[in-house]
C-alpha cells in the first residue's frame, strides 16, 4: 500500500547533488511537494543531509534551484530526497519560464526576477512595526 501523502508528478531537468564535499550528476526523474527522486549512481547513507540542485538551462542561460534535503531513500538506480523546501508549484513555474522565453535571456531574467520578487518570504516583507533592519 502507497502510503505517500503527495502525489508525484514526472518531471526530468539535470540534477547535481552536494554531500559532504562530493558533487555527483544526475537526472530528476520526479517531484512531489517535499520531495524528488534523482537517477544517479553513487554512495549515499539514508537520512544523511545533502544539497540537491535542479538545473534549467537555455543555450548560454542555465539557472539552478539548490534545496538542503534529507536522503529519503537509496535505491539501485537513485536517490529519493524528502525537504520541506521542494516544492513543485514553484519549480514546475521556473520550468515554464525557461520554455517560454527560449532564446530571449533578458525577457528570461526580467520574468525571472519578478517572479521572484513576488514570492512571499521573511526576506521580501517589510519590517514589523518596531523592528528595524
Amino acid at each position: 500500500m502507497d502510503t505517500r501523502k503527495y502525489r508525484r508528478i514526472d518531471f526530468h531537468a539535470p540534477a547535481l547533488i552536494t554531500q559532504n564535499g562530493k558533487d555527483v550528476s544526475g537526472e530528476v526523474e520526479n517531484l512531489s511537494t517535499m520531495g524528488l527522486f534523482v537517477r544517479t549512481r553513487g554512495s549515499f547513507i539514508p537520512d544523511d543531509s545533502a544539497l540537491v540542485s535542479i538545473c534549467f538551462s537555455d543555450g548560454a542561460t542555465t539557472m539552478c534551484v539548490t534545496m538542503p534535503a534529507r536522503i529519503a531513500r537509496v535505491t539501485e538506480d537513485g536517490v529519493a530526497f524528502h525537504s520541506p523546501h521542494i516544492n513543485m508549484y514553484p519549480i514546475l513555474r521556473l520550468e515554464h519560464l525557461f520554455i517560454y522565453r527560449k532564446g530571449r535571456p533578458q525577457q528570461l531574467t526580467e520574468d525571472f526576477c519578478e517572479y521572484i520578487s513576488a514570492i512571499p518570504s521573511e526576506w521580501n516583507q517589510p519590517p514589523a512595526a518596531g523592528q528595524t533592519t
